[in-house]
């Protein structure tokens, strides 16, 4: 077999391994899983962050309440995305969606253990509230590199519609975020207590 049959048979299988980019995009899953783990991201690092209060108290509530609903879509999104790239040559980019995976998964499990421990046991376990919090900022550290790095190729490349693709994702993303924001906020305004007038006589 020549060099030049190999190269060729290289080629078609890399072509048979080609994935539509527009509609990976595009996909409503992929968006809602975008905005998920930005909002899930944002609240946990806040609820780690700043001080006990009625405002994080809300918070606390709706981040679970995301997390318990979304945690199978999100799942089946991240194992198929690995099954439609696991097929790919190994690069920094694959690299980091491997690594930023498996921390997602690990602080999706924790938790949701954690919210079991909530609300049938006697005390949540710090051993694994370290674990959530920790893969937590291992997905700042690996999945939001790993979604910018391939917006910013994608958005550079030639590729027809690609770029309208990207920021029709960021578009989406911006208003899932926007409206679990919003909702945070209108709980916490409908739980202020009522205000009591004081009549004098």
């Amino acid at each position: 077999m020549s060099a030049l049959d190999i190269s060729n048979q290289s080629n078609n299988r890399n072509l048979s391994w080609k994935v539509d980019r527009n509609r990976q995009w595009t996909l409503q899953l992929a968006t809602a899983t975008s905005a998920y783990l930005l909002f899930m991201t944002l609240s946990g690092l806040s609820l780690w962050l700043l001080p006990f209060s009625v405002p994080s108290q809300i918070l606390v509530f709706v981040h679970t309440v995301v997390g318990v609903v979304l945690f199978l879509p999100v799942s089946w999104y991240n194992l198929r995305h690995w099954l439609v790239y696991r097929r790919h040559q190994m690069a920094h980019i694959i690299l980091l969606g491997y690594v930023g995976v498996v921390a997602v998964v690990v602080c999706n499990v924790s938790g949701l253990v954690l919210t079991e421990q909530a609300l049938f046991g006697r005390a949540i376990s710090y051993s694994l509230d370290t674990i959530h919090t920790a893969t937590t900022s291992a997905i700042v550290g690996f999945v939001l590199p790993h979604i910018v790095l391939i917006a910013v190729r994608d958005g550079k490349a030639q590729v027809l519609g690609i770029l309208e693709a990207v920021k029709w994702h960021g578009r989406r993303v911006a208003m899932y975020l926007l409206a679990l924001l919003a909702s945070c906020v209108l709980i916490v305004y409908a739980s202020q207590p009522p205000r009591l007038s004081v009549i004098r006589i």
